[in-house]
């Protein structure tokens, strides 16, 4: 069984978020270089996200449907077997 994850690459202006991995559903697994603490359990509306545009963004209480400063480059599906 694979577990769909999908990996947001922002794009770089200098900044210390430059990737987001989710899970299949949009819920926002881990940051990368950095804010994992930050932003985990937070929310991407992977299906409506484009290429191009800010990244959207909901983790409540402090970000209720708002976007981040980057814009997004790409999204990629990363499918990771799941164990059994």
């Amino acid at each position: 069984m694979l577990d769909k994850k999908y990996k947001i690459t922002l794009e770089d202006n200098g900044q210390d978020l430059l990737t987001i991995t989710t899970d299949s559903k949009g819920m926002i697994l881990e940051c990368f270089p950095y804010y994992t603490s930050l932003y985990a359990g937070g929310y991407i509306p992977i299906r409506s996200q484009k290429i191009g545009e800010k990244c959207m963004i909901y983790k409540p209480p402090t970000i209720n449907f708002g976007f981040l400063k980057y814009k997004v480059e790409k999204i990629e599906e990363i499918n990771n077997k799941k164990p059994n």
